[in-house]
């Protein structure tokens, strides 16, 4: 008796799917299994509670970064300030602050003296 062709059909399509399954990971040590590639904020838990805040380079925001794969997991990357190059201008008419641990002094190359009516000399961050 010859088979029908529904039969062959069905057999040739749990082959097929049989053959393109994917391979199952080996878990890592400790039964975690691989890490993955990429994370979606949901990946990483709650955002951190802490403040964000532009750093004396006007340009980085210091705090809570983006959640990303760090060291095998998914996590918060916490940015930090670049450290400040000693010399920056500061004082003036802005008030610019030195970062902490430093401070604001007369600038001896500039024409504007503080102690001759110059009340908004700028002045340069120098360790204090």
């Amino acid at each position: 008796m010859p088979t029908p062709p529904l039969v062959l059909a069905s057999l040739a399509v749990a082959i097929f799917a049989f053959a393109c399954r994917p391979e199952p990971s080996e878990p890592a040590e400790g039964g975690g299994g691989d890490p993955p590639s990429s994370c979606a904020p949901a990946d990483c838990g709650p955002k951190p509670g802490m403040p964000n805040s532009v750093c004396d380079d006007g340009v980085t925001v210091a705090g809570p970064g983006e959640c990303k794969l760090l060291e095998g997991a998914c996590g918060w990357e916490i940015v930090e300030c670049p450290p400040s190059e000693p010399g920056k201008l500061c004082g003036g008419i802005a008030g610019i602050q030195c970062p902490a641990g430093q401070a604001c002094v007369d600038d001896p190359n500039d024409s504007c003296d503080p102690e001759a009516g110059g009340a908004d000399c700028s002045g340069l961050c120098q360790a204090g």
